[in-house]
């Protein structure tokens, strides 16, 4: 049985990864659904093409999806396909903080708390702290009754 020819899959299978992580990038610039370019940056941030992803994080993170938001703010604050910034990042951070993100509420208190490439701020560190705990935006992270009961043994 002779095997039916998938188009695009067939002309991306023959390129070099050179020429695959071009398209996808180009495709991630250009395409308009915010949630679609963060699944394609991380496809290439674990491929290791971390410049490319970190475009994609940055246009979905413009576009308001808050993922994307948190992964522009743990590339900034590496140099993951970017300069270090640890202002820009903490920036990224609170944007995805402001849409609810748990982990980039999480990374700007721990950014403020720690003071890392910032002036330390206890009081920003406990408000995004406990919006995480008021809000419970980890309850589908964490059972917090198993936790409780480790605490008590």
């Amino acid at each position: 049985m002779k095997k039916k020819k998938n188009g695009l899959d067939d002309i991306l299978l023959s390129q070099s990864n050179e020429k695959k992580v071009e398209f996808m990038h180009s495709i991630g610039m250009t395409h308009d659904n915010a949630q679609e370019i963060l699944n394609m940056g991380d496809i290439l941030m674990q491929s290791g093409y971390s410049k490319e992803a970190y475009d994609l994080f940055n246009r979905a993170s413009s576009m308001g999806n808050a993922q994307a938001s948190t992964r522009k703010g743990e590339s900034l604050m590496v140099g993951n396909g970017c300069g270090v910034d640890p202002k820009a990042a903490l920036k990224a951070f609170e944007q995805s903080a402001g849409q609810g993100d748990p982990w980039g509420t999480v990374a700007a208190a721990f950014i403020y708390h720690s003071g890392m490439g910032i002036e330390r701020n206890e009081k920003k560190a406990g408000k995004h702290l406990s919006t995480v705990i008021n809000k419970e935006l980890l309850t589908s992270q964490f059972d917090y009754d198993d936790i409780k009961k480790k605490e008590h043994e």
